[in-house]
């Protein structure tokens, strides 16, 4: 990564194995039994799944609906409404969903509905930081679930701001036909800090670039990049939150603090009201 000001040069270009049993079965029942729960654990491994991707449908709707009210409907013009339509999109999210989620937004808000955004500090196994970005219409139920999470998997409230810091993160795709030099002019006319990336001179559509900016620019940033003239491609956009100190080891851990610290995290982002769980090595996903 290099600041805006350094020079244009630094803009750069299981398998499956398959096993076949022989058996003779004494009698016909173990096998009927046999198929019968080989069916349950196919059936009981579908509602997993179903349930966790209805969760991720209702998280990305509410992502935005909490965009569209606090910066209007224009994705052109607010930069978090656009970033939550392109991971709804990428999650499969129905369309019917995502346009009753903006109808939702546009309408008056209930007090049942109103969506509450929260920042949780804590310390992991291993006193390891994180940052727990929650969003809910019950901010005492989402408190109280996060704490309850934090203690039964090993972690407690703590300060840890101070780990961390708060980024806006664009990802862009020039235009086409648009050329290094005009793509570094314009991220340093848009007023971003940062540029990272390899410029394909031989196919600028191939060329994907991370912008940097200070969170209160971000939108600002993403409507120049995106609007006329410059009308470049906004693949992702949105905040994050990154190692205060970049050139600082990332704490170590032993074996069972990292399994510790991976079952805390998996049950934080299965709560419905946990929106992102942030580490120093990044956004947790599950894998």
């Amino acid at each position: 990564m290099f600041p805006i000001t350094s020079s244009l040069a630094a803009c750069r270009l299981l398998s499956a194995t398959t096993f076949k049993l022989s058996s003779r079965s004494i009698c016909s029942t173990p096998a009927l039994y046999s198929g019968h729960n080989r069916w349950s654990k196919i059936h009981r491994g579908k509602a997993i799944e179903d349930k966790k991707k209805s969760m991720r449908f209702s998280k990305a709707v509410n992502e935005i609906i909490a965009a569209a009210r606090k910066g209007g409907s224009d994705p052109t013009t607010n930069a978090a409404l656009a970033s939550a339509l392109r991971s709804a999109r990428s999650l499969d999210v129905p369309k019917d969903n995502i346009s009753a989620a903006l109808a939702k937004a546009a309408g008056p808000v209930q007090a049942e509905d109103a969506l509450i955004a929260n920042t949780y500090e804590a310390l992991g196994p291993g006193n390891f930081p994180l940052i727990i970005e929650t969003l809910s219409n019950s901010a005492t139920r989402t408190a109280k679930n996060v704490k309850l999470i934090l203690k039964d998997k090993g972690g407690r409230s703590a300060p840890v701001a101070y780990a961390f810091r708060k980024i806006g993160k664009v990802v862009l795709r020039p235009r086409e036909s648009a050329t290094c030099d005009q793509v570094y002019d314009d991220v340093i006319e848009a007023g971003a800090e940062e540029l990272d990336g390899e410029f394909n001179t031989e196919d600028p559509s191939q060329t994907e670039l991370e912008i940097t900016t200070s969170p209160s620019t971000l939108s600002s940033v993403q409507i120049s990049l995106s609007s006329a003239p410059q009308d470049h491609i906004i693949l992702e956009s949105g905040f994050e939150y990154v190692p205060a100190d970049p050139d600082a080891p990332s704490p170590e851990l032993n074996k069972d603090d990292e399994e510790q610290l991976e079952k805390l995290c998996k049950a934080l982002g299965e709560d419905p009201d946990v929106d992102v769980v942030w580490t120093l090595r990044g956004r947790w996903e599950e894998e």
